[in-house]
């Protein structure tokens, strides 16, 4: 999978955050976590093109491993919650919920090791044929491009719901703001038009 990872965050991150029973006041902090976990594993591949000496296919890095994400962030929560820190186990859930969701999503066709360190054989479901000579292509023309157009598309959509619904919550708002606003200037003229109709007082 390349595009619909960010966007798989996006829906994920909502989802965790809408199942909240008091969830807190700013969830912008949070979201951009939760899409930053849905990235994160593929951070390996700066490694993989840049520094490694001896660079291997990239889902063999740690950040490609279920178990490297499960076993610290499993630590974390808990620890979280023992502290009674709520807001901080929220974070690290959104943060490693995604980042496993990202291996989910490359298990189909990218390769997985989702039973390291028992076991490092890598998991794939459906083989990509290499039929053209830019390899990108050859996922781009495979069906299983319908599967990240669907979540691009599924976040796109509920983006613009959220964005329409945020705009009809702030217009009200906005009403009473400009029905101030006239009422004051309604105000002000009146006030002047009395001051004018007043007579002078003469020395």
């Amino acid at each position: 999978m390349f595009l619909a990872h960010l966007p798989a965050g996006y829906l994920c991150s909502h989802a965790i955050l809408a199942s909240c029973k008091n969830p807190p006041r700013n969830l912008r902090p949070y979201l951009a976590l939760g899409m930053l976990g849905s990235i994160a594993p593929d951070l390996d591949f700066i490694w993989h093109a840049f520094l490694d000496p001896h660079p291997v296919f990239h889902h063999l890095y740690w950040t490609h491993y279920p178990f490297a994400w499960a076993l610290p962030s499993s630590i974390a929560l808990l620890v979280c919650l023992v502290l009674g820190q709520r807001n901080a186990a929220l974070g690290v859930l959104l943060f490693a919920a995604n980042g496993l969701l990202h291996l989910l999503l490359d298990t189909p066709w990218g390769s997985i090791a989702w039973a390291w360190p028992f076991d490092p054989t890598l998991m794939k479901w459906v083989s990509v044929p290499h039929n053209q000579r830019l390899w990108l292509l050859n996922f781009v023309f495979h069906w299983t491009a319908l599967v990240e157009l669907s979540i691009i598309t599924a976040a796109c959509a509920l983006w613009l719901f959220r964005r329409r619904r945020a705009a009809q919550q702030a217009k009200p708002v906005a009403i009473i703001r400009r029905e101030r606003m006239l009422s004051a200037e309604i105000g002000r003229r009146i006030a002047k038009q009395v001051a004018r109709s007043c007579p002078r007082q003469i020395d």
